[in-house]
């Protein structure tokens, strides 16, 4: 049955553009609205005032480029670096006549960019607080209820504040309402986005007009011509029916740098899509190429040929990110893609200077997007970042939406339309977006219309109907309520916004709809768009009915099953956990996640039952104090605290806390409140068997310490440290801070150990009166005549004490100035890893036996951050463990199932410099503001798994808590399916430490030379590493590093003492200490390698060099490397290395006998048993079969293969089946002799 009602939109235009002269007298004004101006369409915004309190630098003011309707909006920053105490701006308004002990509801539609601290104050002493949400998002409506009391008569005036406390680029505010709200059905919670207002009024807003197409509409009209497409042909026009339109896409206005940004045309032929880029950026930055692209000046391009389908899922076949970078001295373009299977050999690029920038021009192949002509969606998704590096090492960048460039969010790329040539044009393009696919019976539908006018637009009558898409038994509406609005005529080259909230329960009945925009003059339909509604709270009722019912089922029979596998109370805990959340839900509770939550439970379940029903036998942790002694958990707020108990029923047995010296008082003595609750978390965590890793956290400073000594803070710091690390009153307050507190906790049972600092970086040294004298002291130390010295730097210094810091954080350009820059680079990095050795010191006065590390990020191969002050050997020097913090996220990437090489390839690195324990203390699996989709949980276990391989003693995932800021949303701890995946590799590792130190303990025979000088000066050397780390890795070696400072001390760690080849990657530069010490490696016996050529050919100040002829010899013939191919590097490597394995020993390769390809695996002979024992796992996406082969076996033997890791399903050795991502941890034997018949 077809169902129709009309939605009429009704506004009338004072002119042909947008010229509303008070939206209140629009049919889409709210009558019930208690708020005045609440649209800010007034020439000013009274009766709401603005103003400031504190030494705050907040701003507000009425803005009428971004808007949710109408004319204009208002806007809110603020660039105070944290919140303090009395110091806000704020947009008040006084509300009067309000009844006592009434509901009512406040609603505003919000747009952000960066949101900090910001929240709604209502009423007396602003007892009624809201915070809106953080980050970067586009409009979404905000909705909060409060109660007045019931002696508000006496209360003449009702305050309503919009605050904004904290660092905040934009907050925009439109369309506020406070109304009535005295209703039973009306929720009491805060809720944004479509979570909104049951019995609330449908609403149209009024039009949003401009000229051209503004980058805010978010949209964008593909035309089609037949003919192949030229510059010259898009920038005339001549073979379109109308002008090509251009996005204008700019920076915010910024006192301190010039305007950035770009022009954007995009159109398409029957052979490629075409993007042509007229980039607006006169000063010219650092470029960089890889992974780290985006960091220097860039373009970002963003391509979703799925959008129409999907929301922030994982599309690897249909979603690319892709980076272009025009070097600055070269003119050559540097391409890289972030995502995706793209193949830049297919794509036409070229790219040019231009007096204010450079040009770019991308010819896509429509086979390269997974695309045919004929077979092409509606629309596609899109995105454009333009970054611009800035001197002192930060990066700024404008984006076309809010998709990419901090966060990826899917839903809010562009919409790109694909438009057919036609003669004659169509007047306009219209298109009907929703902001959901789905709504539930108590969300409202939110969406924009948008036209864009190729010519003069008469005036028009619309309709809105709602049609049912299918044959669902009955649908019935109650939409003859909706409003009604028309549209006024639209100019040529206009692009017209109308914004809407329709309520999903006028729509009676669950189905699937289409909602369809006609023009009733012409009786043609303009835009339509997919809709599904769903009763999903009432489907998850029912769903969670049957999940508790199956649960109080199962959870029956534990007490009556063997109490050997540890499974039993994980999944029991975890299934628990989340009934318990449903049941009780809180403000971040959405529908979307209940439905993720309940289909994860009964996967919980399922592997639950089937444990009861075949039990495994699982043997218990070896107690053994020579194996690893694996500590695994989560961290790192109050939650994470809060729910020790919790936590050791779900296998893990390490949280970390931090606490800085802000609990200092001016008397140095500590705040007693917050740090009883510590002593009494480190109780409660002995009570269950928890260790502790506490952060010391020197970045939480005190602020009474800074308000008191203005010159303690640092302009423009990167990273998380705010003041001078060598002022005077920064060492008392940090050597006070460690002597208050670690007596205090030192024994503590369940402390395990102390992280100094979190993701520390530092840009300073030598900048100020404390350092500078480091600084000369250096530079005498490593250029003692000053002649000499300003024959490199091309100066005129007189003494080394008139040397400046160089005043940039990038790579400059001139060679003078970047040997300046080296120097300082490296000076930077001892420095700061000298004041961590100084924490490290007092630290042990206190409690020696108390082992610290450092958490450093995994940035190391990132030459964007040279200048950031950290070398990882100084800090694995200075502390007990190997401390770090890295991330490994489930995105496809360049063929492989994730980025698995990036924590893999750094544990080892840092595993090879004193052979430690290595510690993440914050390891992310999954990426932040991850939405309630479910993240494949082999990936989470073999992260894990990987990691203890890779010498991972200690680890606390980020991160166990509750969804309140962009960087917690989405986490693990809301997935109940990735938790019992953690859990169980927990269970796994710690019940085969033998078998993982027999496989770490391998001795390496390989090296690769991590060249701190080579990364300095070689922009080809990560990417080569890298090749050469993979290529190893993947067939069967154990790969380590031997460092340039381990060559030139003659020194090994245990992890490269046996090592006989290395293996230079693009080391074009190198000491001469390493190169002596090279020459003495050959003379020894050992082999040299060399990827590319031009090794060792240059000093550290890119000074030419004569190699020593054993040298020269040595790297006479330099092998191969393309970026990107490691299968083809393993295969020339393995002509130059010696294999992995002893020729006895199993080997791993495809059923025909051929070398097997993306599988990281490892043989030894079995620690304990007869045989072999070998660890495997398929990286790659796809399922492989391969088989375990062993040469010069009796015929008449069988082998036998067990899967230790699933030891109940018998594993065939001939038919090895290994799917993505799945830990295999074989035992390989010999079985009983066939007896010949």
């Amino acid at each position: 049955m077809t169902l129709c009602r009309h939605l009429v939109f009704l506004v009338t235009l004072l002119s042909p553009v947008v010229s509303f002269a008070d939206k209140a007298t629009g049919s889409d004004s709210n009558k019930s609205n208690l708020l005045a101006n609440g649209d800010f369409e007034h020439r000013e915004i009274s009766p709401w005032r603005w103003y400031a309190r504190g030494e705050t630098t907040a701003t507000g003011s009425l803005d009428k480029q971004e808007r949710h309707s109408g004319r204009q909006s208002f806007r809110l920053t603020s660039d105070d670096p944290q919140r303090k105490p009395n110091t806000y701006g704020a947009l008040s308004l006084q509300v009067r006549n309000l009844a006592p002990n009434s509901t009512y509801r406040l609603s505003a539609w919000i747009k952000g960019m960066d949101v900090s601290a910001c929240k709604f104050a209502i009423g007396k002493n602003w007892r009624v607080r809201r915070a809106l949400p953080e980050g970067t998002y586009d409009w979404q409506l905000f909705s909060t209820t409060f109660k007045t009391p019931a002696d508000h008569a006496s209360e003449t005036a009702f305050p309503v504040v919009l605050l904004v406390e904290s660092r905040t680029t934009s907050l925009w505010i439109d369309d506020v309402e406070l109304t009535n709200a005295d209703n039973p059905a009306a929720p009491s919670q805060t809720t944004t986005a479509a979570s909104t207002i049951t019995g609330s009024p449908a609403r149209i807003f009024a039009p949003v007009e401009s000229t051209g197409l503004p980058a805010s509409a978010a949209f964008y009209p593909i035309f089609h011509t037949s003919r192949p497409i030229t510059q010259s042909s898009i920038m005339s026009g001549g073979d379109f029916p109308v002008t090509i339109p251009s996005i204008h896409l700019r920076s915010s206005p910024d006192p301190n740098h010039p305007e950035f940004g770009a022009d954007i045309r995009i159109v398409r032929d029957d052979q490629n899509l075409h993007l042509i880029l007229d980039v607006l950026d006169s000063s010219r930055g650092p470029v960089y190429s890889g992974d780290t692209l985006w960091r220097g000046d860039s373009v970002q391009v963003a391509i979703d040929t799925s959008v129409a389908t999907t929301d922030d899922v994982d599309k690897p076949d249909t979603y690319f990110e892709l980076g272009l970078a025009l070097h600055p001295s070269t003119g050559q373009l540097i391409t890289h893609a972030f995502l995706g299977s793209f193949d830049w050999a297919t794509t036409h690029t070229s790219a040019h200077r231009t007096p204010t920038g450079y040009q770019l021009q991308l010819a896509i192949p429509w086979a390269t997007l997974a695309l045919t002509p004929r077979q092409f969606p509606d629309s596609i998704g899109i995105n454009i970042v333009i970054n611009d590096a800035l001197p002192d090492g930060h990066r700024r960048f404008v984006e076309w939406t809010p998709a990419t460039a901090k966060n990826r969010k899917m839903s809010l790329l562009a919409r790109a339309v694909f438009l057919d040539t036609a003669s004659p044009a169509p007047q306009s393009i219209a298109r009907l977006f929703l902001d959901q696919t789905s709504y539930d019976e108590g969300e409202h539908i939110t969406g924009r219309y948008i036209e864009y006018a190729t010519a003069p637009r008469p005036s028009t009558n619309f309709t809105m109907s709602t049609t049912s898409s299918g044959a669902p038994p009955a649908i019935t509406t109650n939409a003859s309520h909706w409003p009604t609005l028309v549209l006024a005529p639209l100019p040529a080259n206009t692009t017209r916004i109308v914004r809407f909230t329709l309520p999903a329960h006028d729509l009676v009945s669950e189905g699937r709809y289409q909602l369809t925009t006609q023009d009733t003059r012409t009786n043609s339909t303009t835009a339509t768009a997919p809709l599904h509604r769903l009763n999903r709270s009432t489907r998850n009722a029912a769903a969670f009915a049957t999940i508790k019912s199956r649960f109080a089922s199962v959870a029956a029979r534990i007490p009556d099953a063997p109490d050997t596998d540890p499974r039993l109370t994980l999944a029991t805990a975890i299934a628990s956990r989340f009934i318990n959340r449903i049941d009780h839900p809180n403000r971040y509770q959405t529908p979307d996640w209940t439905r993720l939550q309940l289909d994860e439970i009964a996967i919980v379940l399922d592997d639950l039952q089937h444990r009861l029903n075949h039990p495994v036998p699982v043997s218990s942790p070896s107690n053994n104090s020579d194996l690893p002694q694996f500590h695994y958990g989560y961290g790192h707020f109050a939650a994470v605290a809060r729910d020790i108990p919790e936590l050791a029923r779900i296998a893990v047995n390490l949280i970390q806390q931090e606490q800085g010296p802000r609990l200092l008082q001016p008397d140095y003595t500590l705040t007693p409140a917050p740090t009883n609750r510590l002593l009494a978390t480190f109780d409660q965590a002995t009570d269950n068997n928890v260790k502790i890793d506490l952060l010391l956290s020197p970045h939480y400073f005190p602020p009474w310490a800074l308000n008191e000594t203005p010159d303690l803070r640092l302009e423009k710091p990167i990273g998380f440290l705010k003041y001078n690390i060598d002022h005077p009153l920064a060492r008392q307050v940090i050597e006070q801070w460690i002597h208050a507190i670690v007596p205090q906790i030192a024994g503590k049972k369940s402390l395990l150990s102390l992280c100094l600092s979190n993701e520390p970086q530092y840009t300073h040294s030598g900048r100020d009166p404390w350092s500078r004298e480091a600084w000369t002291r250096y530079l005498q130390a490593r250029h003692p005549d000053i002649v000499v010295l300003n024959d490199l730097y091309q100066t005129t210094h007189a003494r080394h004490a008139d040397i400046p810091p160089p005043s940039h954080l990038t790579l400059p350009e001139t060679l003078p100035e970047r040997r300046a820059f080296y120097d300082w680079v490296r000076f930077n990095q001892q420095h700061f890893a000298a004041w961590h050795a100084w924490m490290n010191g007092i630290v042990k006065e206190l409690a020696p036996e108390i082992p610290t590390h450092v958490k450093i990020m995994a940035h190391v191969f990132d030459r964007n951050t040279l200048g950031r002050g950290i070398d990882p050997e100084l800090f694995c020097e200075i502390t007990d463990w190997a401390g770090n913090d890295c991330w490994a996220y489930p995105d496809p990437y360049r063929g492989y199932a994730y980025r698995w090489d990036r924590m893999t390839m750094w544990h080892d690195l840092l595993y090879s410099f004193r052979a430690q324990p290595l510690f993440n203390s914050e390891n992310h699996l999954i990426r932040d503001g991850a939405p309630p989709v479910s993240i494949y949980p082999a990936h989470t276990r073999a992260v894990l798994w990987q990691g203890a391989l890779h010498h991972q003693d200690a680890t606390a995932i980020w991160v166990w808590n509750e969804p309140s800021t962009p960087a917690t949303s989405g986490n693990i701890s809301l997935r109940p399916a990735n938790l019992y995946a953690a859990g169980g590799a927990m269970i796994d590792i710690r019940q085969h430490a033998g078998e993982i130190a027999a496989l770490r303990d391998r001795p390496a025979r390989v090296a690769l030379l991590y060249s701190p000088t080579s990364l300095f000066w070689s922009s080809d050397y990560p990417e080569a590493i890298r090749s050469a780390y993979i290529a190893l890795t993947l067939t069967g070696h154990t790969v380590t590093f031997i460092s340039e400072k381990q060559l030139a001390e003659n020194r090994r760690s245990l992890a490269n003492q046996h090592i006989t080849h290395i293996i230079l990657t693009r080391a074009t530069h190198a000491t001469d200490a390493v190169v002596t010490a090279l020459a003495r490696f050959i003379k020894n016996g050992g082999h040299l390698l060399t990827l590319g050529s031009d090794a060792l050919l240059h000093d550290e100040y890119h000074r030419p060099r004569q190699l020593p002829s054993s040298l020269e010899v040595a790297l006479a013939k330099p092998l191969a490397w393309n970026a990107g191919n490691e299968r083809q590097l393993a295969d020339i490597l393995s002509r130059h290395i010696p294999p992995p394995t002893s020729a006895d020993s199993p080997i791993l390769q495809n059923i025909d006998a051929s070398p097997c390809w993306g599988i990281e695996y490892k043989i030894v002979p079995h620690p304990s048993k007869n045989g072999w024992l070998v660890s495997a796992i398929n990286l790659l996406p796809t399922t492989q079969t391969l088989r375990l082969h062993l040469p010069h076996s009796n015929a008449a033997t069988t082998l036998m293969l067990t899967d230790l890791l699933d030891p109940v399903n018998p594993s065939n050795p001939e038919h090895l089946t290994l799917p993505p991502l799945q830990p295999m941890l074989l035992h390989l034997r010999n079985g009983p002799t066939q007896t010949p018949p």
